[in-house]
């Protein structure tokens, strides 16, 4: 399951992570496995943004993303509309965002 497109430090626990882009989703995205938060997906503009949160708030979604139940990844990213200056949350499918040969 794990992705090799590059190392890089992981946004939530700042661990090495190898991360790459989603199969087909959206090129707006980058998935994430790292060995403590497991799989994840941030949207790019998230992904910078987490990267200077307090690490407390960035654990928050460490651990979320650790307690996704089987088959499904959290998935990081900003409302559309930019109401919101705090990345939102949700869990969807892996295979949506990782395919089905990566998990």
């Amino acid at each position: 399951m794990a992705i090799k497109k590059g190392a890089q430090n992981c946004p939530l626990c700042n661990s090495e992570a190898n991360s790459g882009p989603s199969i087909s989703v959206s090129d707006q995205y980058k998935c994430f496995q790292c060995e403590i938060c497991k799989a994840f997906v941030a949207q790019l503009t998230a992904e910078e943004i987490l990267f200077t949160m307090p690490r407390e708030q960035r654990l928050e979604y460490s651990k979320k993303s650790i307690d996704a139940k089987e088959g499904t990844v959290l998935v990081i990213y900003f409302k559309r509309d930019g109401s919101s200056k705090i990345p939102k949350a949700v869990y969807e499918s892996k295979e949506k965002w990782f395919g089905r040969d990566k998990f």
